[in-house]
């Protein structure tokens, strides 16, 4: 797979690291953050979710400039 590849550049090392950042982020803070009400909850739901898909986002985005070669 070529995101083993350690002949990345940087701009694509650097959207890895934020998506495994963001994925990391959220599960942690969905599991050490107890909410005490019901607009707590839906708003750590809200930050987990937003965390969640900046993870996906930045993870295939490097996904796919990494299969193109893109180095823009």
């Amino acid at each position: 797979m070529c995101l083993c590849n350690q002949q990345l550049d940087p701009k694509t090392k650097r959207m890895r690291a934020i998506g495994g950042t963001s994925l990391a982020v959220a599960l942690v803070l969905k599991s050490f953050v107890q909410p005490a009400n019901r607009i707590e909850q839906n708003g750590l739901h809200g930050v987990c979710g937003f965390l969640i898909g900046l993870s996906l986002v930045f993870s295939l985005s490097a996904l796919i400039r990494c299969r193109r070669g893109t180095h823009v």
